[in-house]
């Protein structure tokens, strides 16, 4: 059985790219907060792989059922240029609760006032 579990974030934004996301997510009034997570993804087989995650929580949440791709995949093309990166990287919509269930794994980087 393959398994995913948060990890402390493989790659880490340095203080520039922070000043940059947050500015990005002040202009995007749907994100709530956003923050640096880890994901390791294992096969079957053993074999894993890292990637630095992307957590957002969104207000309001995501619809479901593809409705929000376009206004999702925006968000995320406007947040992947100010902090680009040539390693693994993963897009999580997720709610507060699932933050607070992870917190030893995220790096807080915005939270709207």
């Amino acid at each position: 059985m393959a398994t995913n579990q948060w990890i402390d974030p493989p790659q880490r934004p340095d203080d520039h790219a922070i000043e940059r996301l947050r500015a990005a997510c002040r202009d995007i009034p749907r994100i709530s907060e956003l923050w640096i997570t880890g994901s390791r993804f294992t096969r079957d087989d053993g074999t894993s792989k890292d990637s630095t995650g992307i957590a957002l929580v969104l207000d309001p949440p995501e619809r479901g059922e593809g409705r929000d791709d376009g206004a999702v995949f925006e968000m995320i093309a406007k947040l992947d240029a100010v902090w680009p990166t040539d390693a693994r990287r993963s897009w999580l919509s997720v709610t507060r609760a699932t933050i607070d269930a992870h917190t030893d794994h995220c790096l807080p980087v915005y939270a709207k006032a």
